[in-house]
């Protein structure tokens, strides 16, 4: 009983108050309504109109949205277009309104992306060391770079997409772990980059589906290798391998990579062009003339004398990454809105 009668007068007191409200409200509009009608003689009317004819009040907060919709667009457009701005103001209004920066065939990339890329490279910039050796990029310089990755990265996905290829959830968290420490990654991106993790996990998917395109349309070599620091042991290694010795045990003998001595060799996949650019145009030259199975005479590199065996040679183009992507730009159809 005693709880029922508290109940009861926990409602009363909540009836009242609620009474009071609503005549405290009725006392302030109409307080409001007499200053717009002696004040503001257009709001004045509005009030009226809207009082008069209760519908008029949906159809007139139509129109003010719409007035102010079409106003913050102007403002974005001059904003992203003409002014070139990479301002809060204007990254948050390219969230809110459709304005491309590119098409590629029927495809849109959005502005949103692009300056989110772009507040991405600049942040980076300007917290990387100086060199005195290497010019920074001009801000036209870095837009254009931003502009043409994300072309590149929308060609890509329609490669992949031609072929059926995706990243699962499995291979992008496998390449997320391998960059470290989940709390310190997401500190490191907020420093360096300035955004936040999920759209850092989305410029790592389109860095996975890269690679497996990659892999996909270019021919892979699959080599490993026995290196040596001068031309005789390098000599009696070829020698022993000629002689019918397993490859495995004359790395070990004679190979002075730390990594791979004690593994057989095996230096993993290499697509045209990598080779020259990491280690020596010369070795690239002889392993693309290699058949599988084959082992090379001794090649001196900047590291010392190689001796490598090609043990696969994947399905693919016979071309550098470079060359390929050029030739598959070419065959879609391109416009870019954005003019640096």
């Amino acid at each position: 009983m005693d709880y029922l009668a508290r109940l009861k007068n926990f409602l009363g007191k909540s009836f009242e108050l609620f009474v009071k409200s609503l005549f405290l409200a009725a006392r302030i509009y109409q307080k409001v309504w007499f200053w717009l009608h002696t004040h503001i003689p257009l709001l004045g009317a509005l009030v009226r109109r809207h009082l008069k004819n209760p519908s008029t009040f949906f159809i007139d907060c139509a129109i003010a949205f719409i007035v102010i919709y079409l106003s913050l667009g102007l403002v974005g457009y001059i904003q992203v277009y003409p002014k070139k701005a990479e301002t809060h103001l204007a990254t948050n209004l390219s969230q809110l309104y459709p304005f491309p920066v590119a098409k590629v065939d029927g495809t849109l990339i959005w502005m949103h992306r692009y300056l989110t890329r772009l507040n991405f490279l600049n942040t980076f910039s300007r917290q990387a060391p100086n060199d005195s050796t290497n010019r920074p990029p001009t801000d036209a310089e870095l837009r254009t770079r931003v502009l043409e990755g994300l072309i590149e990265d929308r060609v890509i996905y329609l490669e992949a997409r031609r072929r059926k290829i995706r990243v699962t959830s499995q291979e992008l968290k496998s390449a997320f772990d391998k960059q470290g420490n989940p709390s310190e990654i997401k500190q490191k991106v907020q420093q360096l980059y300035n955004m936040s993790i999920g759209d850092y996990q989305k410029i790592l998917a389109e860095q996975v589906l890269k690679e497996k395109v990659k892999n996909a349309v270019l021919v892979r070599w699959h080599l490993r290798h026995i290196l040596t620091l001068d031309l005789g042991s390098a000599n009696e290694a070829k020698k022993q391998l000629t002689g019918g010795k397993d490859f495995v045990e004359v790395t070990k003998e004679f190979s002075q990579d730390g990594k791979t001595a004690q593994t057989g060799g095996d230096i993993g996949y290499w697509r045209k062009g990598e080779l020259a650019a990491q280690i020596a145009p010369g070795l690239e030259e002889v392993v693309a003339k290699l058949t599988v199975n084959q082992v090379s005479d001794p090649i001196q590199t900047q590291f010392g004398y190689q001796i490598v065996q090609l043990l696969e040679r994947s399905d693919g183009a016979d071309k550098t990454y470079e060359d390929w992507y050029k030739e598959a730009l070419a065959k879609h159809k391109v416009k870019r809105y954005l003019k640096n």
